[in-house]
């Protein structure tokens, strides 16, 4: 294998990643953190030679009498000159639907060309969320980091408790994607759109749409929930599980949150932060590129049935492999 070259590097660096972002790691300090390892990895390795400047020197003949043209290196082109062959203003990067500070998990990059920035999110992914609450407390911000507002007591909580609550609201969010659409949940029509797929929303402003909730663990006062959704934000996750301690008759606040799936992209194929380097990012775009194929391939076997609402779509899940609960990933 050869030694690498900055510049062939540096041209392979564009389209989709997925990296792992950690918790209490803000978007912009992530960006930063990725685009400083490229650009300092970028410099370290073989980057490209000082420009050659060609003059005619006088005092030197050649053969036939005439003056030689001489081949020296530019100096105004050496890096102690002009400074450093990457910065950071040559790395433009952006997040796909960022995560809030707190929380961690799959986050999806744009890397010089953000084309598929749209793309990716028209097509309403389903992302699955791992979420830590505790009972007994509610904070200002609906996160253990607020400032407590409220006090109760939980023993009166028990797992299968929380399963019935969460069916509940489970089925308001049914009702709320049929209703979307002008179909009565009770109805035969009803019936025939659910057997069809997923109904998706077609408009960022049609609001989230939980597809599936489930209480995976439970050891007083944490709990932990396992939400598929659409169109989700992860303040709106918070004030889920502020609904769920009030449903529940006390109070609920998040701990932690990870995204553990952004529609075909999951943690195996978001990279660590000791990855964040220039060849595990060329190589993860290449992977990213092939799930992205198959979700271009998919678009054109799906099949798009109108209905009263154009904020909602149905389409096939088995076309995108979306697994509803339970899942394997962890």
């Amino acid at each position: 294998m050869g030694t690498p070259y900055a510049p062939n590097i540096f041209k392979a660096l564009e389209g989709v990643f997925c990296v792992y972002k950690p918790a209490d790691f803000s978007i912009g300090r992530l960006l930063y953190h990725v685009r400083n390892n490229i650009v300092q990895d970028l410099n370290k390795i073989n980057v490209r030679p000082m420009r050659r400047k060609f003059f005619t020197d006088e005092t030197k003949k050649d053969e036939d009498g005439l003056p030689m043209i001489l081949d020296v290196p530019d100096l105004a082109d050496h890096t102690l000159v002009i400074g450093p062959r990457y910065t950071a203003e040559d790395i433009d990067l952006k997040c796909i639907t960022p995560l809030h500070k707190l929380s961690s998990g799959v986050t999806l990059l744009s890397c010089q060309n953000h084309s598929q920035l749209r793309k990716i999110q028209n097509r309403f992914n389903v992302r699955v969320h791992h979420v830590i609450g505790m009972l007994g407390t509610a904070t200002n911000d609906f996160t253990v980091n607020g400032s407590i507002v409220e006090r109760s007591k939980f023993k009166h909580v028990d797992h299968n408790r929380i399963d019935r609550v969460l069916a509940g609201m489970q089925a308001g969010h049914q009702r709320y994607m049929f209703q979307a659409c002008n179909v009565d949940p009770q109805s035969q029509e009803a019936y025939e759109l659910a057997i069809k797929g997923l109904i998706r929303p077609t408009d960022p402003q049609a609001g989230p749409v939980v597809y599936g909730m489930k209480c995976t663990a439970f050891s007083p006062p944490y709990f932990t929930l396992e939400i598929h959704s659409v169109n989700e934000t992860c303040i709106y996750l918070h004030k889920l599980v502020h609904e769920l301690g009030l449903e529940l008759r006390t109070n609920a606040t998040t701990v932690k949150l990870r995204r553990s799936n952004y529609g075909r992209f999951t943690t195996n194929h978001a990279l660590l932060r000791k990855h964040w380097t220039p060849e595990n990012i060329v190589e993860n775009i290449n992977i990213c590129k092939k799930c992205l194929e198959k979700d271009r391939d998919n678009e054109k076997l799906i099949k798009r049935i109108d209905v009263t609402d154009d904020n909602f779509l149905l389409e096939d899940e088995d076309e995108e492999e979306v697994h509803l609960l339970p899942t394997t990933n962890e």
